[in-house]
């Protein structure tokens, strides 16, 4: 087995020179030996530019043969059977590569939940029963029994392994006199769920949650996520509570267990690596090429960084990169480097204490300003632009790591396209660590929507490329599926939202195309138009659209024709225009000032409207809504995006139209809750469902789209 490679015009370059005897391919450096000389970089570097003492661990040092299940040692969960050995080590044939290709999935298969269901492609891997049972002292409690419905984990089916097998009685709901058995069920349980957790790591998660106060963790939302996560496939999660609309705890628990995910697969690609170094640094120099052939020792990507998580704000990274360190484990974080300075660029510029002290401290006044949930998201550090590295070195934490020496790279979207962007420009610059990014976390999607989703689409297309230079990687143990550009099908991407979209769900289904397949969530919503609380006539009026494409253009002329004539003729003013879209806002913007004509000769100002989007200055605004308070403007146009950044508190609204749903169903009650008059239309098509669903609730949205009529009332 042969690797060469070639540098063409700066760009890394890759040719398989296949061996007369084996079908696989290797690599080695112009000018290296066939003996040696074709290790390329030196052990004790991981994928990266530095080679650092710190970085350095005896291998196994975690107990990689065993895993501890509610404080007893189980034999049997080794390396080469978790689920980050399976997914990393399966070889794509070329029928599955050109199915990822196709980006066609079928679900087929759903887990029902308490209020909400898992839907899955492929072959089933989880299924839930919960099952009440009754212990010997008359305490209720419940086992989340799972079963395992098909090999998508590389493992066998968990019941096989249970020593004794359970009675007839015991697969369903256990006796009260089965204790044995339902203690051989939890444990099993437990193997399954935790199956490819370090123990370290599991161990010192347990602990956090019981000093929380937390009971009953084998039945706890995190370790359901962290189940989920663990089986490496693609995760679209679109109805988590966010902790600033009191679902604080929701949201803390789902990001424990990504986080935890995360630690898991940085740790376990470290002890790969370094396992392997040891055994290479017993033999010969001339004996190490011929072992390098074993594709065992093939380890690593094109550089160092394994995670990417991008968040939308600097107080939402700062609250993450916190809980990482809480949750890393005392051995790992003897010293956590740059903390200080994490604490001035991400926090409030005051110490960790302080931080707590003055968050404690809001003054009342502050608080009722603003909604709770504004107060409670925009009340830290704001910042956009961001990004930072962390590595991971045997007994410490590096914040602001260089990004190629880095395990884990937290960023917003704007402050890593911007270095996208310089990469494009300049010659010198890359963001070739990038190209070996395996798992991709974006949370808090819902927030990342009212930024600009567009730096998603090309941060994610960015992901796994070729690089265009070394950087140090030792070349003979990168790992075959790069080398053959597959590394797309093996990256996990996780993404988490208090809601979905169009924009959403196109990522998820054309960017995200993990051979493992998809879990994505399916929810009921119940609306909310009781939230409405004045006697307002809420008119739904429905327009016809032959395709999602065409969805734009035709609302846009219902509105022109059906809704502006009335508009146009009436007396009235007080009129808003609420809009979702910039890019609808700028349509309708347009179109009324090519209707200035007519509005002049009703004797009005030559400017008939003003305008509230976050592009607006303050001083405009205060105008604006001062004009529009008194009559002096008829019309004004208010953007969902403005009211998510601001929550403007608009008097004089007559005559509310809503030109598009918002995205954030909770903007709906608190948008007609401004009207001062009686009326509010809504204009809605059948392509609006996701949003349509949220507000008025999903039965009801089923109706209103399929119904004969086009017009619905709502009091």
């Amino acid at each position: 087995m042969e690797r060469d490679v070639f540098m063409s015009a700066g760009v890394l370059m890759f040719s398989k020179n296949r061996s007369s005897d084996s079908g696989s391919s290797r690599l080695s450096e112009p000018g290296a030996s066939q003996h040696g000389g074709g290790l390329g970089n030196p052990v004790g570097r991981i994928g990266g530019t530095e080679t650092d003492d710190d970085d350095s661990e005896a291998s196994g040092s975690d107990g990689e043969q065993e895993l501890r299940v509610n404080g007893q040692l189980t034999r049997g969960a080794c390396a080469s059977t978790s689920s980050f050995h399976s997914h990393l080590d399966h070889k794509l044939s070329k029928k599955e590569v050109d199915k990822l290709e196709k980006k066609k999935w079928t679900y087929k298969w759903v887990v029902a939940m308490s209020n909400y269901k898992w839907r899955g492609t492929d072959k089933c891997f989880l299924k839930i029963f919960i099952h009440p049972f009754s212990w010997a002292e008359g305490l209720l409690g419940y086992v989340h029994v799972i079963s395992v419905c098909g090999l998508g984990l590389g493992l066998p089916c968990w019941r096989s392994q249970v020593r004794n097998p359970l009675p007839a009685k015991a697969r369903g709901l256990p006796s009260r006199s089965s204790s044995s058995h339902r203690a051989c069920l939890v444990q099993e349980l437990d193997s399954f769920l935790f199956h490819g957790l370090k123990p370290t790591l599991h161990k010192h998660w347990l602990s956090i949650y019981e000093k929380s106060g937390g009971a009953d963790f084998d039945s706890s939302k995190q370790r359901l996520f962290f189940s989920i996560c663990n089986s490496y496939r693609d995760i679209l999660h679109h109805n988590k509570k966010p902790f600033y609309l009191k679902g604080l705890e929701e949201d803390s628990s789902t990001m424990d267990a990504y986080v935890m995910h995360a630690l898991n697969h940085i740790f376990r690609t470290r002890d790969l690596v370094k396992k392997n170094e040891a055994k290479l640094a017993k033999l010969q120099d001339n004996v190490k090429a011929d072992i390098l052939s074993n594709e065992a020792f093939l380890d690593r990507g094109f550089t160092r960084p394994k995670v990417l998580i991008l968040l939308p704000l600097a107080s939402v990274a700062f609250r993450l990169v916190k809980r990482l360190i809480d949750l890393t484990p005392p051995k790992y974080k003897s010293n956590v480097e740059e903390h200080e300075r994490f604490y001035r660029e991400f926090g409030a510029g005051v110490s960790e204490e302080k931080e707590d002290e003055d968050a404690a401290e809001i003054s009342e006044s502050k608080r009722s300003s603003k909604p709770s949930d504004f107060e409670t998201l925009f009340g830290g550090n704001n910042n956009d632009h961001f990004m930072i590295g962390i590595k991971f070195t045997r007994r410490s934490i590096r914040l602001y790591g260089d990004f190629y020496s880095s395990d884990m790279i937290v960023a917003s979207p704007l402050g890593l396209i911007t270095k996208i962007g310089e990469a494009e420009l300049y010659k010198d610059k890359n963001v070739d660590y990038l190209s070996s990014i395996e798992v991709l976390i974006v949370d808090h999607a819902d927030v990342i929507l009212m930024q600009n989703w567009s730096h998603v689409n090309t941060i994610v297309e960015q992901l796994n490329r070729i690089p265009s230079q070394q950087h140090g990687t030792d070349i003979m143990r990168i790992r075959q599926w790069y080398l053959d550009g597959q590394a797309p099908f093996y990256r996990q991407s996780i993404i988490l939202s208090s809601h979905i979209n169009p924009d959403i769900n196109g990522l998820f289904n054309h960017h995200c195309l993990n051979h493992e397949g998809k879990v994505k969530l399916a929810s009921e919503y119940k609306g909310v138009l009781p939230k409405v609380v004045l006697q307002i006539r809420q008119i739904y009026e429905r327009f016809d659209a032959n395709t999602a494409e065409d969805a734009d253009d035709a609302r846009f002329d219902y509105f022109t024709k059906k809704v502006f004539p009335k508009i146009k003729d009436s007396t009235q003013g007080g009129i808003m225009l609420f809009i979702s879209s910039y890019f609808e806002f700028i349509r309708v913007r347009n179109f009324l000032k090519s209707q200035e004509a007519s509005f002049c000769l009703l004797g009005e100002f030559s400017q008939l409207f003003a305008f509230v989007s976050r592009y607006t200055e303050q001083s405009d605004i205060s105008r604006a809504r001062g004009w529009f308070f008194d009559g002096k403007k008829k019309i004004m146009l208010y953007t969902e995006r403005a009211h998510f950044y601001h929550r403007y508190k608009i008097r004089g609204i007559q005559n509310l139209i809503i030109y598009s749903l918002p995205e954030r169903k909770e903007f709906y009650p608190e948008v007609v809750n401004l009207l001062q008059g009686s009326a509010c239309t809504v204009l809605f098509s059948r392509f609006d469902q996701l949003r349509l669903e949220r507000i008025v609730g999903t039965a009801a949205s089923k109706r209103m789209v399929t119904s004969d009529k086009g017009v619905f009332v709502f009091c």
